[in-house]
C-alpha cells in the first residue's frame, strides 16, 4: 500500500484482511486492513468502516489512524494491538474459577461501557463478538472490525442487516431479530454481549451445536440453561442481568449498554479511567 510496507498478515475474515505495516517515512508500525477480494459489497464493508471509526475516540475502540486508496483498492490504518484477543483467552483459560474475579468482571465492564459510547453515537456494532473484541493490555479491551455496524441518526439505531439474502454474523453470538433478517438495533449487541458474559461464566457459550441450523433454532426458541447450573456460586445477580440479554424478544433485554456497565459497577467491575 502506498506509504507502507507489508511486513505480514495478521489475520482475515469475511471480506477483509489485515496486516502488520511499517510507514516508510515514519518507522511506525501499525495494522493496515483492506479488502481480501474486489467486489461491491467488500469495498462498500471497508468504507462503512473507515466511516465509523472516524468518528470515535474512546480507549475501548481501536484508533482510526488514517485511509487511503491504493490502485483503487481502499485502505486504512489504526493501532496495532498487541493481543490476544477475547476468543484466545477463552479457549486457553482454565474454567475452575468458581466466582468471577474482580479483574474479570472489569474487563466485561469496559467491553460494555465501549459499547455504550458507540451506541450513543448512533452506531450498533452489529458483529459483538469475542473474536472481535482485542487487548491493548490485560485489562484493556478494545472493540474491532466494525464492518457490519449499522451508522443511524435516531436515538434507537435501527437498520436491517444486509448480506446478500444471507444471514451475517457470528453464529453462536447472533441475536433471533438478526436471524430472522428483521430490523435491527442497540439490543442485538446487548443480546450478543449476554453471549459473551454467558461464556465468562460458564466457559462456554448459551447455545452449541454440530449443525448451524440447530444453534439457530436454539437462539430463537430455547431458553438458556441457567449460569448456576454449570457453575456453583455465580453471583445471583449477574445471572439475571446475564438471562436478561439473552431474552428472545429485544423489548424484554435490558435497556441500554450504560445499564451493563453500571450493573457491573455494583458487582466490583471498574470502568475505564
Amino acid at each position: 500500500m502506498s506509504g507502507y510496507e507489508i511486513l505480514g498478515q495478521l489475520g482475515s475474515g469475511g471480506m477483509g484482511v489485515v496486516y502488520e505495516a511499517r510507514h516508510r517515512a515514519t518507522g511506525e508500525h501499525v495494522a493496515l486492513k483492506t479488502i481480501d477480494a474486489r467486489s461491491t459489497e467488500a469495498e462498500k464493508s471497508l468504507r462503512r468502516e473507515i466511516g465509523t471509526l472516524r468518528g470515535i475516540n474512546h480507549p475501548g475502540v481501536v484508533r482510526l489512524l488514517g485511509d487511503g486508496c491504493c490502485r483503487g483498492v481502499p485502505f486504512y490504518t489504526m493501532d496495532l494491538l498487541p493481543g490476544p484477543s477475547l476468543a484466545l483467552v477463552f479457549a486457553q483459560e482454565s474454567r475452575n474459577e468458581a466466582r468471577p474475579s474482580k479483574g474479570r468482571l472489569t474487563i466485561l465492564r469496559r467491553i460494555a461501557s465501549a459499547l455504550a459510547f458507540v451506541h450513543a453515537q448512533g452506531i450498533v456494532h452489529r458483529d459483538l463478538n469475542p473474536s472481535n473484541i482485542v487487548f491493548r493490555a490485560p485489562d484493556q479491551p478494545v472493540l474491532v472490525d466494525f464492518g457490519l455496524a449499522a451508522h443511524c441518526s435516531t436515538s434507537v439505531p435501527r437498520e436491517r442487516l444486509e448480506g446478500g439474502g444471507k444471514t451475517v454474523g457470528t453464529l453462536a453470538y447472533m441475536a433471533p431479530e438478526q436471524i430472522l433478517g428483521q430490523l435491527v438495533d442497540a439490543r442485538a449487541d446487548l443480546y450478543a454481549f449476554g453471549c459473551i458474559l454467558y461464556q465468562a461464566l460458564t466457559g462456554r457459550v448459551p447455545f452449541t451445536g454440530n449443525r448451524r441450523d440447530t444453534v439457530l433454532r436454539q437462539h430463537l426458541e430455547a431458553a438458556p440453561c441457567p449460569p448456576s447450573v454449570l457453575r456453583r456460586r455465580v453471583p445471583i445477580a449477574l445471572e439475571h442481568l446475564t438471562l436478561r440479554l439473552l431474552a428472545k424478544t429485544p423489548a424484554e433485554r435490558t435497556g441500554s449498554a450504560a445499564e451493563i456497565v453500571a450493573s457491573l459497577g455494583s458487582l466490583g467491575g471498574d470502568d475505564w479511567p
